[in-house]
């Protein structure tokens, strides 16, 4: 490309703010139309809301819906209930096909609750918090529920309210297991959710980043646009192919997408956060300050209307062979004719001259 052109680097802050205002949009978009999927689409057409009912039911009538912040016995009665008096027979059955031990359901909950050995001994027959019943003869009796060890102070308390409290909140899964109904139920309820959350996710990416860059001529988002952002290619600094830019956003967009379809905030937490705050620090340390998309299709963000854009060679030729064109390089050329009598100025002043 000719070198007198004028291709102006876009500010790192206008691209930042560019790109953070449009993951807000399409966030907040997001949010909205998955509520409206929710309650409208998902509801009428597969049941959403008695879905939920349903569920609540099973959660209700197995106590699965206390509160954080309750007294550790508060969870300790449900798990109990849970292995002792709802599920025995269930349980026993699970762990015996599953790991080959015909124990009892009291047995079970001691070892997977209490967190005591499978076969205690004089050395670990119990822990900090709880120990088997010893019979008379010396021996334990792992059939019955094991005691609590007596004991105070703050580390105490909070390892035995930690202890019930993370047990509780994992007794949703065993009710599932044996509560066949109330399985299928939460999962077209978490199926739904998730359909909801891409379908949501990819109305707004092709809102913002498909359909608004495809309208305009700087291929670029509502807020690429308003922060005069425009993209070139790197080899030659002439406009790039729509089409490359929309790949651009796809790629930018990918790990993102697959963090809503799994659908749990770790995997949103570190493929969306995670993604977005490494490409921000990319584009703000790397050498060239291109972002990860930019550094694989070799695009460069600049500033619209302080440079001077072609599609092509031909265009640029037929450009500079114009009136306008000729002006251009001739206001260039005296811009540096009085650079450089500036430096001989100071140069001679300096006495270096």
């Amino acid at each position: 490309m000719n070198k007198s052109v004028k291709i102006q680097e876009a500010l790192i802050n206008h691209r930042l703010f560019a790109a953070i205002l449009d993951i807000v949009s399409l966030v907040i978009g997001t949010i909205i139309l998955y509520f409206i999927l929710i309650y409208t689409v998902f509801n009428f057409g597969f049941g959403y809301t008695k879905l939920n009912d349903k569920a609540n039911f099973f959660e209700e009538k197995y106590s699965l819906n206390l509160e954080s912040g309750l007294e550790y016995t508060e969870y300790e009665k449900v798990i109990k209930k849970i292995y002792l008096e709802y599920f025995p027979e269930e349980i026993s059955t699970h762990y015996k096909l599953k790991y080959g031990d015909d124990f009892s359901a009291a047995h079970i909950y001691n070892i997977a609750v209490l967190k005591l050995p499978v076969n205690p001994t004089y050395d670990n027959y119990k822990t900090d918090l709880h120990q088997y019943v010893q019979n008379s003869d010396g021996s334990f009796n792992v059939d019955v529920v094991a005691k609590q060890v007596e004991g105070s102070g703050i580390n105490y308390d909070n390892n035995i309210e930690s202890l019930f409290y993370n047990v509780y909140l994992k007794m949703p899964i065993v009710v599932e297991q044996f509560e066949v109904e109330y399985y299928t139920i939460n999962a077209n309820i978490y199926h739904l959710v998730v359909y909801a959350r891409m379908i949501a996710f990819g109305i707004m990416f092709i809102l913002i980043y498909i359909i608004f860059p495809l309208t305009n001529e700087e291929a670029t988002t509502f807020w690429g646009k308003k922060f005069d952002l425009g993209f070139i290619n790197l080899k030659n600094g002439y406009y790039v192919k729509k089409w490359k830019i929309i790949v651009r956003n796809i790629i930018s967009n990918i790990l993102p997408f697959i963090g809503i379809s799994i659908a749990n905030k770790y995997s949103i937490i570190i493929l969306f956060v995670g993604f977005v705050l490494l490409d921000s620090l990319l584009m703000l340390f790397s050498k060239d300050n291109l972002g990860i998309a930019d550094k694989i299709l070799r695009i460069e963000t600049c500033a619209v209307k302080e440079s001077l854009l072609f599609k092509n060679k031909e265009e640029e030729e037929q450009f500079m062979n114009s009136d306008e064109g000729r002006r251009v390089e001739d206001v260039e050329y005296l811009s540096k004719l009085e650079n450089a009598e500036e430096i001989i100025i100071v140069n001679y002043e300096g006495g270096e001259i």
